[in-house]
């Protein structure tokens, strides 16, 4: 098993410090409260942080977002991939411990 596989397993939460809120029909924002940073999702990276608000691994998210999205498999995984990275970069998400 390669490391970006054993990361796409691992469960994450959102970030005690982060407030999350969709605006309009295509839009989340989430507020990072320990740095005041704000970011905008368009529609799909808020998907991505819907399913894995919902207690879904990278993996998991991957293949529902493939049955919800028209698009190939390996671009759909480096997608999810950097905006792993990003999210955890940023302090948004935090593996989940359990």
């Amino acid at each position: 098993m390669t490391r970006k596989t054993d990361e796409f397993m691992v469960r994450y939460r959102s970030n005690p410090d982060v407030l999350t809120q969709q605006v309009e029909d295509d839009a989340t924002v989430i507020v990072h409260l320990g740095t005041n940073q704000i970011y905008e999702l368009n529609g799909t990276a808020g998907r991505l942080w819907d399913l894995l608000s919902q207690g879904c691994t990278p993996a998991e998210a991957a293949e529902r977002l493939g049955q919800e999205y028209d698009v190939e498999k390996a671009q759909l995984m480096g997608e999810i991939e950097r905006m792993m990275q990003s999210l955890a970069a940023q302090g948004l998400v935090v593996a989940d411990a359990a």
